[in-house]
């Protein structure tokens, strides 16, 4: 099976962009972010809270040819910087750049 991006789409037509407030929330502390988040879903997803919860956490490295579906993924960036220039939202603009610049990294 060759994994894909699937992106939804947006048939609420709503436009927060990254003025999201999920967006917001991890935006200055990603990594303790994810951590606390995936800390909380998983005491909320204990069936019973006698059995102990155990998370481990890794940063890895891995080359960009290895990220499924590549291409898609950095057509769906062009499209969503192009769609920020036009809006003219700094915000949107600097996110997208700096997508666009990580995957034309080597890893």
């Amino acid at each position: 099976m060759k994994l894909k991006w699937k992106f939804l789409d947006n048939q609420a037509n709503e436009n927060e962009g990254l003025a999201n407030s999920g967006i917001e929330t991890f935006r200055s502390a990603p990594y303790s972010s994810i951590a606390r988040e995936c800390g909380q879903n998983s005491i909320d997803a204990s069936s019973d809270n006698k059995n102990p919860i155990s998370l481990k956490f890794e940063k890895i490295t891995v080359p960009i040819i290895e990220i499924p579906d590549i291409k898609s993924l950095k057509t769906t960036i062009d499209h969503c910087l192009e769609k920020a220039k036009k809006s003219n939202v700094n915000k949107e603009l600097v996110f997208f750049e700096n997508a666009k610049k990580y995957l034309k990294k080597m890893k």
